[in-house]
């Protein structure tokens, strides 16, 4: 990977938002634990090479943008640690290589999109939320959880 396809911004606490412009061809993008307040921006969007998102550990308000579906190459993805609400959206399932996703610790409420590879992260992945419902978590009131086969 050249090193100019990765943005790495650990600890650092002078982080201003970021615009992200079209024809970016970042694949890593780490900006944990800079407590960073800011919603995470629609240019985010733009970095369609992205394969490795890393926002933890900050302060980011909001929702997570549905735009984080058509990151059809991302297989990494850590937002754990945040003041995030509403639901994990259902458009993360495009996503079919993931290999690794951390929301816990946010304020997200909600069913937890029942589909490979959501489900079957380990409950700790989904930790410390709201109310996450939903395979790994309990079934969420009113609705029955199917059993693996």
């Amino acid at each position: 990977m050249d090193p100019g396809d990765t943005m790495h911004l650990l600890h650092n606490d002078h982080v201003e938002k970021q615009e992200f412009t079209e024809g970016l061809s970042l694949k890593v993008l780490n900006i944990g634990s800079n407590k960073i307040a800011g919603q995470i921006p629609s240019s985010i969007s733009n970095l369609v090479e992205l394969e490795r998102l890393d926002i933890s550990r900050n302060l980011i308000p909001g929702t997570i943008p549905i735009s984080l579906g058509q990151f059809v190459k991302l297989h990494w993805l850590d937002i754990f640690i945040n003041s995030l609400t509403g639901k994990i959206p259902t458009s993360l399932l495009g996503i079919k290589i993931m290999r690794h996703a951390s929301f816990r610790a946010n304020r997200l409420c909600g069913e937890i999109p029942q589909d490979r590879p959501y489900n079957i992260f380990p409950a700790s992945a989904y930790a410390r939320n709201l109310c996450l419902c939903g395979k790994p978590m309990p079934p969420c009131k009113g609705k029955k959880q199917e059993t693996s086969r």
